[in-house]
């Protein structure tokens, strides 16, 4: 144990050449105790030296001496089977798993390291041995629980559990000596200090980045809601213009109607009231004022076309019998069969139009004397045809009729009418159901 002791100091004392040589000297002694049977004690005293030199060989970065030096302590402590060895061994394999960022190894190697101290008789040195390996066990979960809770932990986490680490490592190198070897590690520390205050830089600068970005997506989603209400307001109002200008052209258009609707009114009052003014209001017929002015108006186009017109006044047979005998309502249908019977037998341009209480006036432009008894002669078959209710069927419906024609500019209206007129009184003297020309000079004689 002296020896091993002694060849550990030299190992740290010399330069770096020697100390090569040194450790080189050191991995030649396993070898040749290789065939050599050792006690207990001794593995155990050759475990612990492999162990300083895997520390040591870690201090200064030479991690593949630190793996052969830690494989051969832990051949020698499993052959020993001493639990505390056992236990020192899987603690540092779980600091250099730790270091190496093997989470789950090193967690796996820190249970087997507690598990070892608690198989053995307690005492203080135990105890604090005990509460070292219960610290970097609950370093290590706490990585494990980052890394599954970030899924990728960050460098100050990594950092700050492999400074943790080294916080060990520089307790247990002062502990037993390994002063040169803490110093290492002290140094290794500052180094991963700066690197951590790097990694802090780049978390702060990328949660600013992180808050700028976020802020920036608020600001433009804002905008977009903004632009989005905005076109709404557009879109209803120009939903609302357009339901204000269809409800405007609804209103032009009702007024229109109504407008339309009035003109139409007003000009079918104007029909009726000129059709009051100048209609019969119970047969239909031009009353007198309309047939007048149609016989002066026929009368002014003959005296300039030099075309003959004529004038018939009729007279019905007897009419107030047919009062006194079926009453004034009977006698209003035969007036009324009167006018229908003159109607269809005149021809277009004809007029008939009512003068006095059964007397009638027919204006005939064109008509010569044949055509006027033809046209008479229609109106006198058709009237005679009885079908009015309330009169026996061979009950006699008969007119009399009195003709002038107009012949010379010099006849007047009035003269042609009294002509006629003379004719009529002629015609009913001579029997009546007949009609009589006027001579318009046999006429003027008799005045």
């Amino acid at each position: 144990m002296g020896c091993l002791s002694v060849v550990l100091a030299a190992g740290m004392d010399v330069n770096a050449e020697g100390g090569q040589q040194a450790q080189l000297r050191e991995l030649e002694i396993p070898e040749k105790l290789d065939n050599i049977i050792l006690d207990n004690q001794e593995l155990i005293a050759h475990a612990m030296h492999d162990l300083d030199l895997a520390k040591e060989w870690n201090a200064i970065g030479h991690l593949n001496k630190v793996r052969v030096f830690l494989e051969r302590a832990k051949r020698s402590a499993a052959t020993a089977r001493d639990p505390l060895t056992l236990a020192k061994v899987d603690w540092f394999t779980a600091v250099l798993d730790l270091q190496d960022g093997r989470v789950e190894a090193a967690h796996q190697k820190a249970i087997a390291a507690l598990g070892q101290i608690r198989s053995l008789p307690p005492n203080e040195n135990l105890m604090e041995m005990e509460s070292q390996f219960l610290q970097l066990l609950k370093k290590i979960e706490e990585n494990s629980q980052q890394l599954e809770d970030l899924g990728k932990a960050p460098d100050a986490v990594i950092i700050n559990a492999e400074m943790a680490l080294l916080d060990y490592q520089i307790a247990a190198l002062k502990e037993e000596g390994g002063f040169q070897a803490a110093l290492k590690a002290m140094e290794k520390k500052l180094s991963l200090l700066e690197q951590l205050n790097h990694a802090r830089d780049r978390d702060i600068l990328h949660q600013l980045q992180v808050q700028y970005a976020t802020r920036e997506k608020e600001h433009q989603n804002e905008l977009l809601r903004r632009k989005n209400l905005q076109q709404q307001l557009r879109n209803q109002e120009i939903k609302t213009r357009l339901h204000n200008q269809l409800l405007m052209i609804a209103l032009a258009i009702t007024l229109v109607v109504i407008v339309l609707l009035m003109l139409l009114r007003k000009r079918e009052q104007h029909k009726r009231v000129m059709k009051l003014a100048f209609t019969d209001e119970l047969t239909g017929a031009a009353n007198r004022r309309q047939i007048m002015e149609f016989a002066d108006n026929e009368l002014a186009e003959a005296r300039v076309s030099g075309i003959p017109v004529a004038f018939v006044i009729c007279d019905l047979d007897h009419f107030k019998k047919f009062n006194d005998c079926f009453g004034h309502d009977v006698g209003d249908e035969v007036l009324k069969h009167f006018v229908r019977a003159c109607k269809e037998s005149i021809r277009d341009g004809d007029q008939i139009g009512r003068i006095g209480g059964e007397e009638w006036l027919l204006v005939l432009p064109g008509a010569r004397k044949g055509q006027i008894e033809q046209i008479l002669e229609r109106i006198r078959k058709r009237f005679a045809s009885n079908s009015i209710p309330g009169i026996d069927a061979g009950y006699p419906l008969t007119f009399s009729a009195g003709i002038s024609q107009y012949d010379s500019p010099s006849d007047t209206l009035s003269a042609l009418l009294k002509s006629a007129d003379k004719a009529l009184y002629e015609a009913k003297n001579s029997g009546r159901n007949q009609y009589v020309h006027a001579d318009l000079e046999d006429v003027s004689a008799l005045i």
